[in-house]
């Protein structure tokens, strides 16, 4: 079942994930706009229909690092706290 979107406001979930990952690696990143970021995550993402992998791999090697995290920490810091900035969308619960 796809709840994207549906249930869940992908859009401003991926928003708090681009922030959290700004927090999570700022020791690791170059100075970089939070447009840019967010823009890598978001088209990383794919709507949801990419494999997670192609993000972690996307954001690996298309932002500009002091040091570069292994696929193995991108990945862990995506589930640890994509989950966490999930948004309802509005009118989910009259929905249900």
């Amino acid at each position: 079942m796809i709840v994207d979107n549906t249930l869940v406001d992908r859009s401003r979930q991926l928003i708090r994930y681009s922030e959290r990952f700004a927090e999570g690696f700022a020791e690791d990143l170059q100075p970089v706009e939070f447009a840019k970021l967010h823009e890598e995550v978001v088209a990383g993402d794919g709507g949801g229909y990419l494999p997670k992998e192609e993000m972690f791999l996307r954001l690996q090697e298309r932002l500009a690092w002091r040091q570069v995290p292994g696929v193995e920490r991108i990945r862990a810091h995506w589930s640890r706290h994509s989950p966490l900035c999930a948004v309802e969308m509005e009118g989910a619960v009259e929905l249900l």
